[in-house]
C-alpha cells in the first residue's frame, strides 16, 4: 500500500489521547513501514534488530519502541522469537488493495488469452533455411559494412538474465547475493508490471551498490524495498554521520 486511511475513531481513542507526544510519533512510523510491507501490522521477528537496523527501516530508535505501549505491544513468537504488533492497522483496506491487485493482473492475463496473445514475451526470430553450395550470390553492399550494423541483436537478449544475476567482484557475497535478488523481484513486481529488470537498469543499480561496498549494500536495498524507492539508497548519506544524529569522531 501507499496510502494510510487514519479514521477520526483512532484519532480519539483512549490509547492514542493517552499516549505521550514521542509514542504518537513512532506509532505512527511503525504504521507507515508496515503498509508499506503490508505484513498485516505485525513485524515479524523483529527483537533482534540493532538500534541501527531501526533507523534504518522504520525511521524511530531501538529505544523508541523496545517496550510495548497501548499502541504497540510485544508479541512471542514460536521459537522463541518476538515480534511487534502495530495497534489501529488497517487491515480491512490491506486486503482489499492486494484483492485489486489480483484482479488486475488475472483482467489482463483473461484478455491476453482471449486474443490468442501472450504480451511481453519476444517471438523467436523465424529460422532461415541452410544455403545449398554454390547458391550464394554477390549482393551490392549499402556502405555500412564493418560498422556494427550486422549481427544477431537477439544475442544480447538472450544473456540479459545472467547479466541481471551477475555481481561485482566486490559485491559477490552471500548477504549481496540474497538482498540483490529481493531487489529484483521487488523492482520488477513493483515498477515493471512482473517483467524483468533491463539490463541497463540493473548495471546502474549494481554500480550504485558498489560505492556503498559490500557491508552496506543490503541495508541500501532493504531500504529502498521498505521506502517504494526505485533505486537502492542508505537512508544516511553522510556515512560520517551516526545513527543517533550525533557527529562521528
Amino acid at each position: 500500500m501507499e496510502f494510510l486511511n487514519i479514521h477520526s475513531s483512532t484519532y480519539n481513542s483512549p490509547a492514542f489521547v493517552g499516549a505521550e507526544p514521542t509514542d504518537r510519533a513512532t506509532w505512527l512510523c511503525l504504521l507507515f513501514f508496515c503498509i508499506g510491507q503490508e505484513n498485516g501490522g505485525t513485524i515479524d521477528n523483529c527483537g533482534g534488530w540493532s538500534d541501527r537496523k531501526w533507523q534504518q527501516l522504520v525511521r524511530v530508535t531501538l529505544e523508541e519502541t523496545g517496550r510495548t505501549t497501548e499502541l504497540w505491544e510485544w508479541i512471542e513468537t514460536e521459537g522463541g522469537g518476538r515480534s511487534l504488533k502495530v495497534a489501529f492497522y488497517p487491515t480491512d483496506a490491506e486486503q482489499k488493495v492486494i484483492a485489486a491487485r489480483k484482479s488486475g493482473r488475472a483482467g489482463g492475463l483473461a484478455k491476453a488469452g482471449a486474443t490468442g496473445t501472450r504480451p511481453s514475451e519476444p517471438q523467436a526470430p523465424a529460422k532461415q533455411p541452410p544455403a545449398q553450395p554454390g547458391s550464394e550470390r554477390p549482393t551490392k553492399g549499402n556502405g555500412m559494412e564493418g560498422k556494427g550494423m550486422e549481427g544477431n541483436e537477439s544475442a544480447p537478449r538472450a544473456r540479459d538474465a545472467d547479466a541481471r544475476s551477475e555481481l561485482p567482484t566486490s559485491l559477490d557475497t552471500p548477504p549481496v547475493r540474497e538482498a540483490w535478488q529481493r531487489w529484483l523481484v521487488h523492482w520488477s513486481q513493483t515498477f515493471n508490471d512482473s517483467r524483468p529488470m533491463p539490463e541497463q537498469t540493473a548495471h546502474i543499480h549494481l554500480q550504485k551498490l558498489v560505492e556503498f561496498g559490500a557491508e552496506q549494500a543490503p541495508a541500501a536495498i532493504d531500504n529502498a524495498i521498505a521506502k517504494r524507492m526505485r533505486v537502492p539508497l542508505l537512508p544516511f548519506p553522510d556515512r560520517n554521520q551516526a545513527p543517533n544524529g550525533a557527529a562521528m569522531r
